[in-house]
C-alpha cells in the first residue's frame, strides 16, 4: 500500500511542475544549402501595328507587317519559340473567322492566323536578332455584316 501513495505522489509532483520537463528540451537547426544555375533569359518585343483601315467584301486588305524582337539571352526557338494565335473577328453581336487573317514571313501572307498558339520561325539566339511577320485579311467574305471589326492577336513564349 505504500508503494502506491509514493508513486501516486509523485505523479502528482511531476504533473505540477512541467517547467522542469521544458528546461530540459533542445532545438537542432539544419542549414541546407540549394543551388540553381540560370543558362540564359527569354524575352521578345513586337513593334508595330496592325489596322487594316477598310476593307472591301472580296477584295484583300493591304500587307502590315509586326517586327518580332529577340530580347533574351537564349534562342527563341523550340519549347522557347515565341507563339502566335488570334481571336475570332468581333463587330457586336457578328463575328468572321479567325482564319480570315493570313500572316507569313514573306509580304503574301498565305498562313491562317491559329485560333490555338502556334510556334512561329526561329528568331534567333542574341538580342535584337528581329522575325517580321507580314499580316493580310484575305477576303471579306460576301454576306459579312458591315460593322467595325476587332481582333486580337497574341504572342506567347514560355521559358
Amino acid at each position: 500500500m505504500k508503494n502506491i501513495l509514493i508513486l501516486t505522489l509523485l505523479a502528482m509532483v511531476l504533473t505540477l511542475t512541467p517547467v522542469v520537463f521544458a528546461a530540459e528540451t533542445t532545438t537542432t537547426t539544419t542549414a541546407m544549402i540549394a543551388s540553381e544555375t540560370i543558362t540564359g533569359t527569354c524575352g521578345f518585343t513586337v513593334t508595330g501595328t496592325l489596322d487594316f483601315a477598310d476593307i472591301t467584301v472580296g477584295i484583300p486588305s493591304d500587307v502590315k507587317s509586326l517586327t518580332i524582337t529577340n530580347t533574351g539571352s537564349v534562342e527563341a526557338t523550340g519549347t522557347r519559340a515565341v507563339m502566335i494565335s488570334g481571336s475570332n473577328w468581333i463587330s457586336g453581336s457578328n463575328s468572321m473567322d479567325v482564319s480570315q487573317t493570313k500572316y507569313d514571313t514573306d509580304n503574301t501572307p498565305t498562313t491562317s492566323l491559329p485560333g490555338t498558339p502556334t510556334a512561329l520561325p526561329d528568331i534567333g539566339n542574341l538580342p535584337s536578332n528581329t522575325l517580321t511577320e507580314y499580316f493580310q485579311v484575305s477576303t471579306v467574305p460576301y454576306g459579312q455584316a458591315a460593322g467595325a471589326y476587332h481582333q486580337t492577336v497574341t504572342f506567347t513564349q514560355a521559358c
